[in-house]
């Protein structure tokens, strides 16, 4: 009959070692392939996206100007390794109009000289 000690067997500091070793090694080998994907979607925006790896789990953070560059980056990173994409990435679009009504800048320029 075997004892409880036998079939246990604690692992050794080495072990333990190479094993971390192994998984920072496949957590910058997937975090490199997703930086890659990004750079090379063609949206200048998704270059400054970061992402982080953690046991299947994949982060996006950063700042994009629409909602469609925010689902092309959650499209592009899905592999084999990734089991879930957490993407809190901010959609922050740039104004397209001025609060500043045309006729109080025409008058501020008539004030200033300038026509």
């Amino acid at each position: 009959m075997a004892t409880v000690d036998s079939e246990f067997r604690r692992p050794s500091s080495l072990d333990v070692a190479i094993e971390l070793e192994q998984q920072i090694s496949v957590q910058s080998q997937i975090e490199g392939a997703v930086r890659q994907r990004l750079l090379d979607s063609g949206y200048h925006a998704l270059r400054k996206v970061e992402c982080y790896y953690d046991a299947g789990v994949l982060t996006l953070r950063g700042r994009v100007p629409s909602f469609h560059q925010k689902q092309v980056a959650e499209g592009l990173v899905g592999g084999d390794l990734v089991r879930v994409v957490v993407n809190q990435l901010e959609v922050v679009a740039r104004p397209q109009w001025d609060l500043v009504p045309p006729g109080i800048w025409r008058k501020e320029r008539l004030r200033r000289g300038k026509r």
